[in-house]
């Protein structure tokens, strides 16, 4: 197939729709002060990404996210993106009293932590007075002795101050976290943090800059969050059907291999159904994260590779492991845990609770919880999971899956259960660091002053690259559609979409 020919060059190739992509393709279409040939093509057999939601078995409408989960309400572009597309948004449960945190072999709900007789609370060798105030305050507090005054910074006043933050003579941002938090906290105080925070980034982060305001500000409790209805692969798929309705297409199951300079633009070359064929485009966007970029990079050669090197070396994929489990019944209601999250120190790490009326039992709630980890949890759950990274990181769990034997094992030790509920009806597991994606999120490298680290970069003048890795809102979606943005206004002169 030609598709290289005068009348068929597109105006716009779009690689990878994810939530960056589909929001470019869909804007240009859209708001372009001209009728644009846009297309997107996507490796998978889906849309959205890290944006992946899964239906509960039998029940079309019980979504499962096993990616994005949750936004902020300050989330300006994604809460307008929600409202222009119809979807509604509830709020997200992150914690409640019923909620319990299980450290070294010892569960309190968070709800009596405060309360608790006067003796430590965990067996760590911190005080109990720490453990009464939480992982969020031991943060909080160490931040402050680093970086006096850094416990008030907002997220905009730590992009405006990270360039001048310093510490015994170093950027901070020249700093791991773990190498600045080992300063000022005793190894029991480090162990208590990783394991009460529930997240081994937040201690382990390459650029200690950006996880002090991740912790301080983006991820400090307290804060209100949203999730949408349906899930955010349903925000993708309607995305998708956007820009079909204002005459783009969107192409699943067609992965860029190669990509070519010519001066004008760029020819790509597509693979699918075992065939490659070249597609000539004005200007290209690659929305892609890091590793399939890479990846696409050294196959186009030279030029392509030399050039993404800065932006590559700049910006580390941290892993993250996913795992559902799927009940009949969501028995952890009866202990009174209606949502929200527990944390462990077993490699479950975070146990989020969801539930739903069955459609076919009246008013019986069946349920799921989704369980997220990091750091070293992550190879205790692939040893489990031998063919995963074969299968691109995804698999669908059959009721005696190990992985699910073990997650139910787990859970009754965190919630202390003399009786054994009954087991799982299956699962999924999702690991975002295999197979094409390379990490959930991205984190800035060592020593990247991330006062201006989200600055976009160009392959070539006509050959883009945007996205969540690219964005000083990393982790978010937020930061998906910011890049994707700041890209748009900036080489595309369109005018800003929240005008």
């Amino acid at each position: 197939m030609d598709n290289t020919a005068p009348d068929k060059v597109l105006d716009v190739a779009v690689v990878g729709a994810g939530m960056a992509g589909l929001f470019a393709a869909w804007r240009l279409l859209d708001q372009s002060n001209k009728k644009l040939r846009v297309k997107v093509f996507e490796a998978a057999d889906r849309v959205g990404g890290r944006a992946s939601s899964v239906s509960f078995p039998g029940e079309p409408d019980f979504d499962i996210n096993l990616g994005a989960t949750m936004l902020m309400p300050e989330h300006r572009l994604l809460v307008n993106l929600l409202e222009s597309l119809g979807i509604g948004t509830s709020p997200f449960v992150i914690a409640s009293d019923q909620n319990v945190l299980h450290l070294r072999g010892r569960s309190i709900p968070y709800g009596r932590i405060s309360r608790f007789a006067p003796r430590r609370l965990f067996p760590f060798a911190v005080s109990r007075r720490t453990q009464e105030k939480g992982p969020a305050r031991l943060m909080r507090t160490a931040a402050e002795r680093i970086a006096p005054g850094a416990s008030k910074f907002g997220r905009d006043d730590w992009n405006k101050a990270a360039r001048g933050l310093a510490y015994r003579g170093r950027p901070l941002s020249h700093w791991t976290a773990r190498e600045v938090l080992a300063t000022v906290l005793t190894r029991e105080e480090l162990a208590y943090l990783e394991g009460a925070i529930g997240y081994s980034l937040m201690v382990d982060g390459p650029n200690a800059a950006e996880i002090f305001r991740l912790a301080l500000s983006e991820l400090s409790g307290g804060r209100p969050y949203l999730s949408p209805d349906g899930g955010f692969q349903r925000v993708a798929e309607r995305l998708k059907d956007r820009i079909h309705d204002s005459g783009g297409a969107v192409h699943c199951g067609h992965a860029v291999v190669g990509l070519t300079p010519t001066g004008e633009g760029a020819v790509l070359s597509v693979a699918s159904g075992g065939d490659v064929s070249g597609v000539a485009a004005r200007k290209v966007i690659l929305a892609l994260p890091r590793e399939p970029l890479s990846a696409l990079a050294a196959k186009s050669g030279p030029l392509l590779a030399e050039r993404f090197a800065d932006p590559a070396r700049r910006v580390v994929a941290w892993p993250m492991l996913v795992l559902a489990a799927c009940y009949r019944d969501a028995w952890w209601e009866r202990l009174g845990i209606q949502g929200g999250h527990s944390v462990t120190d077993l490699p479950v790490r975070q146990i989020w609770h969801f539930s739903r009326a069955a459609g076919d039992r009246g008013t019986a709630q069946k349920g799921a919880v989704v369980i997220y980890c990091d750091g070293p949890a992550i190879g205790y759950w692939r040893k489990l999971l031998p063919l995963l990274d074969a299968q691109d990181g995804f698999a669908v769990l059959p009721p005696d899956h190990p992985v699910l034997a073990e997650i139910h094992r787990q859970m009754i030790e965190v919630y202390g259960l003399a009786s054994k509920p009954e087991d799982a009806m299956g699962g999924f597991a999702r690991d975002w660091g295999a197979g094409t994606f390379g990490g959930a999120i991205h984190l800035w490298a060592r020593g990247v002053d991330v006062a201006s680290a989200g600055e976009t970069h160009d392959l070539a003048p006509d050959i883009h690259i945007c996205g969540e890795a690219w964005s000083n809102s990393h982790g978010w979606i937020e930061g998906a559609l910011e890049s994707a943005e700041a890209l748009l206004q900036r080489d595309f002169a369109l005018i800003p979409w929240l005008a």
